[in-house]
């Protein structure tokens, strides 16, 4: 599957794809939850045992994923990514807090449109934990560094 454009299985390993569209729609499903689990975990250990350069690759990734998403928005509805953001939320949020929305943060850096889609959700879900676990402040207040981040993101697209 073309993650550069460079290289097509559809076109039969072409230089050139002509389906960039169709390589974005199958490839963002499926390695986004991945690219984002990726990067959480280095947000959860130290910078010191993290593998070399793993934040740049996904960062990369990503940019270069979301680039043709949204040079195509139309191949991949913004809607079947959401129930991606929000299991990448539900399964995360227990065991590492408010470090799941610093995640966001940065696929909002790249498509805050995406993670705006999703805020309500995860709204939803703060709530929920707070329930369960009590008062949980700083959940709060990273989901809030989050909404924050994406009004201003999305102030800043107009």
């Amino acid at each position: 599957v073309c993650l550069s454009g460079d290289v097509c299985l559809h076109c039969n390993f072409s230089t050139t794809c002509t389906h960039i569209h169709t390589c974005t729609h199958r490839c963002l499903p499926v390695v986004l939850g991945s690219l984002l689990s990726c990067h959480l975990a280095c947000e959860v250990c130290s910078h010191q045992s993290e593998p070399h350069g793993i934040r740049r690759l996904v960062m990369d990734i990503l940019r270069m994923l979301l680039a043709a998403y949204k040079q195509y928005p139309d191949a991949l509805p913004q809607d079947s990514l959401r129930p991606l953001l929000r299991d990448f939320i539900a399964n995360n949020i227990k065991q590492f807090g408010g470090t799941v929305f610093k995640t966001l943060q940065l696929l909002s850096e790249l498509h805050s449109y995406l993670v705006a889609s999703v805020l309500q959700d995860a709204c939803q879900l703060v709530e929920r934990h707070e329930v369960r676990a009590g008062m949980a402040g700083g959940l709060r207040a990273a989901y809030e560094a989050l909404v924050l981040q994406v009004k201003n993101m999305e102030a800043s697209d107009r």
